[in-house]
């Protein structure tokens, strides 16, 4: 178990990063709440007598992002070439590049370091998530925000226009979200009774969308009920 001195000492030898996310950069969380980036180097021998490819290794080497951008981070999320942030008081921050058009700050350039998501201020976020290119983010009134690219109707806002900044989704089920997820052009919620909504794109039936008649749905823009038994949890992932 590690203690507040090893934290306070492990932060102290971490530099802090100046440089914008990268897609291939990581994010993690420390055990205080900063915000630890890595980006990949140059792969480094593990034997420098030895150049086989077999003896190569990537160089990961940490970076703190900024340890001031809030009391206690708790959650992070990334998509391409940004991530989104959770303090354990419910502000979102974001950072990236601004052409993902992910970071929800009406802004046209690169965020190095987080930043508030003001338009979610006055909402107490309790959990967030990511895709390639788009965001959900879900209060503790049970509302769910979402913005980013809107492609097959990801943003389940009815559309698949680009939204600059987080919009408020209107979703029609008696119980209320629970938990939500992201896929790479797809969203989905799991609601209090354990029912699944999905929206976005449904290409090889991956929301389960299409009739037991062989009718084919390319995509829905709502979040749509799911033809399935009650779920507790939703496992999506993205290239």
């Amino acid at each position: 178990m590690k203690s507040e001195s090893d934290d306070s000492q492990s932060s102290k030898v971490v530099p802090k990063s100046k440089k914008c996310l990268r897609a291939e950069d990581k994010i993690g969380i420390t055990g205080n709440g900063l915000l630890i980036s890595w980006r990949i180097r140059p792969v480094i021998s593990i034997n420098s007598d030895e150049k086989k490819p077999e003896n190569q290794v990537p160089s990961y080497i940490p970076h703190v992002i900024d340890e001031k951008v809030a009391i206690n981070i708790v959650s992070v999320a990334s998509g391409s070439s940004f991530s989104i942030c959770l303090s354990d008081n419910g502000v979102v921050f974001a950072f990236g590049k601004a052409s993902s058009g992910c970071l929800g700050l009406s802004c046209d350039r690169d965020i190095n370091q987080p930043r508030i998501v003001e338009p979610l201020f006055n909402h107490d976020i309790k959990s967030i998530a990511c895709g390639p290119k788009h965001v959900l983010a879900f209060s503790e009134e049970n509302d769910v925000f979402v913005w980013g690219h809107g492609s097959s109707g990801c943003l389940g806002l009815g559309e698949t226009n680009f939204q600059l900044v987080p919009q408020l989704v209107q979703i029609e089920w008696k119980e209320k979200p629970e938990k939500i997820y992201c896929g790479t052009d797809c969203s989905f919620i799991i609601t209090k009774d354990s029912s699944l909504l999905a929206c976005g794109s449904n290409r090889h039936n991956k929301l389960a969308m299409d009739s037991s008649e062989g009718h084919q749905i390319d995509e829905t823009r709502f979040f749509t009920k799911v033809r399935s038994e009650q779920l507790q949890d939703v496992h999506s992932s993205f290239g």
